[in-house]
């Protein structure tokens, strides 16, 4: 009867059931503990941790996890992660109804080990990391936009990059949004990053074609609109003096910013198409 339920990744699975369990075999003891026990550490870190070996799914979740993410967890919530749960297990001693303690866990034996690849205690810092891929887009844009003033081929691949980019960060922003808007998952809520991965990117997705090759007008619109995502891309990192504004999302606003700024430079070094 218990086989099906509501899957939640950090707060109802495989893990969390089994602790639930042992808890109530134990009359509460493990959760009264637990509770107590800081980890320091907050469930966007432990998420990092465990997905470094998967570039993609790392930064698929750093984006769409938001602010709820960021706040300090107990070893209870920490043991969302069975890799938690174990250590944390065997550190526990149980109360019986004599008053004598007694180890939760008398034995461990290993029966299997994976070498697929290793879990680190702390996550590492990939934000110089973003930073120079970033970096490397947004003077890839740069670049061909100068180009492009001059050489056909420039100006196509200034088209092709900044559209491609305008596209997939357009439908990032309608992702983020609806997770926050329309989802359950309230651990996407309140998310910083779709000042990052803005709708605004989608309508520039639009204008860009037009921009590229359809005279001054057009250009000046296109500039106009690149300018502003860029500024809320920025936006995002200034406002993170205010202390509303908690979100551990400056790697990804490293990966964000200086490609969006690269499509404002570039077509700003571009100039107008050719039926100006």
């Amino acid at each position: 009867e218990n086989k099906y339920y509501q899957y939640h990744y950090y707060l109802d699975n495989c893990s969390t059931r089994i602790r639930d369990a042992l808890d109530r075999v134990v009359g509460g003891q493990l959760k009264t503990w637990a509770l107590s026990v800081k980890t320091g550490s907050t469930y966007r870190d432990q998420t990092r941790r465990t997905t470094e070996n998967s570039a993609t799914t790392y930064t698929l979740l750093m984006l769409g996890l938001g602010q709820p993410v960021d706040r300090p967890i107990s070893a209870w919530e920490e043991m969302f992660l069975p890799i938690s749960l174990r250590p944390y297990l065997n550190q526990l001693a149980i109360v019986d109804p004599d008053g004598r303690r007694h180890p939760l866990v008398k034995e461990e034996r290993h029966l299997v080990e994976s070498q697929l690849f290793s879990v680190r205690d702390r996550p590492s810092d990939w934000t110089w990391r973003y930073l120079a891929v970033g970096v490397l887009l947004g003077s890839v844009l740069l670049a061909l936009g100068r180009i492009g003033r001059r050489s056909l081929g420039g100006r196509w691949g200034f088209g092709v990059v900044s559209v491609s980019w305008a596209v997939v960060s357009g439908l990032g922003g309608v992702a983020l949004a609806a997770l926050w808007a329309f989802s359950a998952h309230r651990f996407s809520y309140w998310n910083e990053n779709v000042l990052q991965l803005n709708l605004g990117a989608l309508t520039l997705a639009f204008v860009l074609p037009r921009a590229v090759w359809r005279g001054q007008f057009r250009y000046q619109q296109g500039v106009r609109l690149a300018a502003a995502v860029a500024a809320i891309s920025a936006l995002g990192l200034v406002l993170k003096i205010l202390p509303q504004m908690g979100q551990a999302n400056l790697d990804m606003i490293a990966l964000v910013l200086p490609v969006h700024l690269g499509v404002w430079l570039g077509l700003g070094a571009l100039g107008a198409g050719p039926s100006s």
